[in-house]
């Protein structure tokens, strides 16, 4: 077992290929949360559930339970962008996690949004903790490539 953590959700594989990259590179442990009513993947329905929930900050149930934090020095977590704000399933892990004192990196995938919002509502939610980096990828599946491996190695590099 490790003491980094990389905590994420993923709904279209970009974060989860991240997360997995890093975890990868830095021998992290990978633990994916999961919504207990799944998130539409495809059709119009997908950007309206998605944008309505990140809007009204949404905190859905979530399947498996948190892990214990206090055997991580350094937590990562991943998010993918919904309406500039972090997703919903990630909202329910910053509001109900007891994450003090640690060192935290964030990490957001989006199609080329800005991502300051979503940065900024996370690190309002984990006061009390060092954060190291704060990354974006676009589109990183289809973007797969030295760009996208130069910033997970600049990310592992701080950690």
């Amino acid at each position: 077992m490790s003491n980094i953590a990389i905590i994420y959700y993923s709904l279209e594989g970009n974060v989860d290929y991240i997360a997995k990259l890093l975890a990868h590179k830095i021998d992290a442990d990978l633990i994916r949360l999961e919504p207990v009513k799944e998130y539409p993947k495809k059709s119009f329905c997908k950007f309206i559930t998605c944008r309505r929930d990140a809007l009204f900050s949404v905190r859905p149930a979530l399947k498996n339970a948190f892990p214990d934090l206090n055997q991580f020095s350094t937590i990562i977590i991943g998010t993918p962008v919904w309406a500039g704000k972090p997703c919903a399933p990630i909202n329910t892990f910053l509001h109900n996690a007891k994450i003090n004192g640690k060192r935290i990196a964030l990490f957001a995938c989006c199609a080329g949004e800005s991502t300051e919002k979503c940065f900024s509502t996370m690190k309002s939610l984990l006061t009390g903790n060092t954060i190291i980096t704060c990354d974006t990828f676009i589109s990183p599946i289809r973007n797969q490539g030295d760009t996208v491996s130069r910033k997970a190695d600049m990310i592992a590099s701080k950690i």
